[in-house]
């Protein structure tokens, strides 16, 4: 999560601000991406009738993979909005 925002902040050219904002949007929208993600996956378990422990199905590599791609996209999402919805305003600013 860290490196999207810092990649982001550093392709956008942003000031101290922007880093910062940058790392803390990352981190806020990786983090409630987990959470969405963790409530999902327990309504699967559930519907799925999974029984035992995770570790020792195949389920796990799921688990592992779905909660890699929720961080990075959760993290992603927020800032290209927030970037999307600037240009916007600033389109409209201008004209």
């Amino acid at each position: 999560m860290w490196a999207v925002g810092l990649y982001f902040a550093w392709s956008k050219r942003f000031g101290v601000l922007g880093w910062f904002l940058s790392v803390v949007t990352t981190i806020t929208g990786g983090v409630v991406a987990i959470v969405l993600l963790g409530a999902t996956m327990d309504t699967i378990f559930e519907l799925a009738h999974f029984q035992g422990r995770l570790i020792d199905s195949n389920w796990s590599y799921l688990a592992f993979v779905a909660a890699a791609l929720a961080a990075v996209l959760g993290s992603w999402a927020p800032l290209e909005l927030g970037s999307r919805l600037f240009a916007l305003r600033r389109s409209k600013k201008v004209a």
